[in-house]
């Protein structure tokens, strides 16, 4: 196999925090008060710091274009691995940001430094059903 150069990638999953205050007729505040109960979310609308607020709703934003850079990049032959459990305020001063950017997660991509293994894939009627699970009715 001939030895590749390796390199890793940081990607910073960040996003622009707005300090504000939702008004409590905002729609996400109200979906939010549904799923995690009212009390719960008007304490987090009312607490001071602002940041850890936004920084607790927006945990999700980069999951999906992270998710996409992730295929990417596995379609060209590296690998990436995501890095959720991590410091955010740590995280966030090793790589220099300013005040209103968080890391919440970090993405190494590269290449192995290993021959991969072969993989041993299962047929299409182990892993397909069609309509119900274990129906075997395709035509």
């Amino acid at each position: 196999m001939e030895k590749k150069s390796i390199f890793t990638l940081f990607i910073k999953c960040a996003f622009v925090i707005k300090y504000s205050v939702l008004p409590y007729d905002d729609f996400g505040l109200l979906v939010n008060k549904t799923r995690f109960g009212e009390d719960f979310v008007t304490y987090l609308n009312d607490y001071p710091d602002r940041k850890t607020v936004n920084t607790f709703w927006n945990n999700a934003v980069p999951l999906i274009p992270g998710e996409h850079i992730f295929l990417a990049a596995v379609n060209r032959g590296l690998n990436a691995c995501w890095v959720g459990y991590l410091d955010i305020k740590k995280a966030g001063e090793i790589l220099a940001l300013p005040e209103d950017i968080v890391c919440l997660f970090l993405m190494p991509i590269g290449y192995k430094d290993e021959k991969p293994k072969d993989i041993k894939r299962k047929s299409k009627d182990e892993i397909l059903f069609h309509e119900k699970w274990n129906q075997k009715n395709f035509q």
